[in-house]
Parts: structure tokens; C-alpha cells; sequence
């Protein structure tokens, strides 16, 4: 877990679906080191370590954090929230979700507990962790967008949209899709690690920017992308096209 700035201490809030996570910890909690490595499809000593984290879940032992510090990949890293200030860290809980397999949706601040788990996991009854969760977050998902300004910038990964009805929350909410792709000759090509550092980088500059209006993420650049006037406008569906030579 990223070090967490003590100007955050007091604000963690909890997950809506706590009773749901703290189930499926149940469940991940009754496998042994070897169950793991084969439904999770990770190493033995990986497997190993998340067994700990699971069998201290039951005790309520666990290590909890806010969510935003709790992942470490490379769109976290380039959202970077070690350099937000107390503002910042209360704008992106009420307008930031992260997309959770064992959480479903989190707030930044929400206290979560460290796990691994995937989305085809058959966890719930036979059910994916997909299959689980549609139902219950499509409708939180397009509450909370149409609450605010009724405009969703999608910066996760096209899998994570199998976690709600997608064909509603687009016929719903006007949808902004950041691509981030490299000039190659006479072709683009998205290159996944470029695309995860910007989609991270530019969380966290509609979070520091207190950015309102869509059309003032054209103004975004990071390590060398910059907007190409090629956006597909008239639907609910807009990708906004940003280009590295």
C-alpha cells in the first residue's frame, strides 16, 4: 500500500457495498494456498499471501486503507494522490469511482481491506464476479452520474464495463472516452501501459483542476499526448482522440 498523507486521517468513509465485499472475503477465506493458485491464477507465493490477508479478513485483523493508496499499478501510480491536497481528496470522493471486483464501486477515501480477486472468478453461486455485480451496480453507477452533471468520463478498462449494463448507461448518460494512442506512420496504436499511465494522469487532473466542463480536457497533455481534433460527436458515446508522435 502507497504511504498515506496524514492530512487524510479522519476522512476515510466506507464502501457502500461493505456487507457484500466482507461475504466474498468469507468465501476467499475457506480456500486453501492451492485453491487459490488455481482460481486465481497466480503464482503459490502470491496465492500465499493473499490466504493471510483472507484469514486475517475473518478476525477483522486485515491492514485497511483508503482506497486510493490501496492499488498499486500504473494508472494509480500516474493518478498519483500523494500530491493532493485536503480539497482535492473531498472532490474526488464525491466525484471519483473506482471499479472493484470484491467492492464493486469504490469512493477514493473508502477503507477497503488489501485482496485479489478477478472477474471471472465464480464466487456467488456459480455466478462471475461479473455476473454478481451487474445487477447491483448499474443502477448506483447511473444515479450518481445523472446526480451530478449527467456526464461520465470513462477512464477504466474496457473490462470493467462488464461490470454494469453497459447498453443502459450508455442510453442514460452522455459517455466521454478518453483514447490515448501512438502515431506509428499511417496508423494508430495503443500501447496499454501509455494508455493506463494517462487515463491515471488525467483522473487526476480533472481532480485537481475541478474540471466541470468536458471540452476543457482537450487542454490535456502528459508525456507527450495531445488532443487530435477527432472527436465522434451527436450520440451519448464521445471519444475524445489524444495522439503521441
Amino acid at each position: 500500500m502507497t504511504p498515506v498523507p496524514e492530512i487524510v486521517s479522519g476522512i476515510e468513509t466506507l464502501p457502500v457495498f461493505a456487507k457484500e465485499a466482507e461475504e466474498s472475503l468469507a468465501l476467499l477465506a475457506g480456500y486453501n494456498v492451492m485453491d487459490l493458485v488455481e482460481i486465481l491464477k497466480i503464482s503459490p507465493a502470491l496465492a500465499e499471501l493473499n490466504y493471510d490477508r483472507y484469514q486475517a479478513s475473518r478476525h477483522s485483523d486485515c491492514p485497511v486503507g483508503p482506497a486510493v493508496f490501496s492499488y498499486t499499478g500504473v494508472a494509480y501510480r500516474h493518478l498519483n494522490p500523494s500530491l493532493w491536497d485536503e480539497g482535492d481528496f473531498a472532490f474526488a470522493n464525491g466525484h471519483l469511482w473506482i471499479t472493484s471486483f470484491l467492492y464493486g464501486l469504490l469512493r477514493p477515501m473508502d477503507s477497503i481491506c488489501q485482496y485479489r480477486l478477478e472477474g471471472n472468478v465464480r464466487l456467488r453461486g456459480g455466478k462471475t464476479m461479473f455476473e454478481f455485480w451487474k445487477p447491483l451496480l448499474t443502477d448506483v453507477l447511473i444515479d450518481s452520474v445523472k446526480k451530478d452533471d449527467g456526464i461520465l468520463v470513462y477512464l477504466a478498462t474496457e473490462e470493467m464495463t462488464h461490470l454494469f449494463d453497459w447498453k443502459r448507461v450508455m442510453s442514460e448518460v452522455r459517455i466521454i472516452e478518453p483514447v490515448f494512442c501512438r502515431s506509428q506512420g499511417n496508423r494508430l496504436k495503443i500501447v496499454t501501459v501509455h494508455a493506463k499511465m494517462c487515463r491515471g494522469a488525467m483522473a487526476s487532473y480533472i481532480i485537481r483542476n475541478r474540471i466541470s466542463d468536458p471540452g476543457s480536457l482537450t487542454r490535456f497533455e502528459y508525456e507527450g499526448y495531445r488532443f487530435s481534433p477527432q472527436m465522434r460527436g451527436g450520440s451519448s458515446h464521445d471519444k475524445l482522440i489524444f495522439i503521441s508522435e
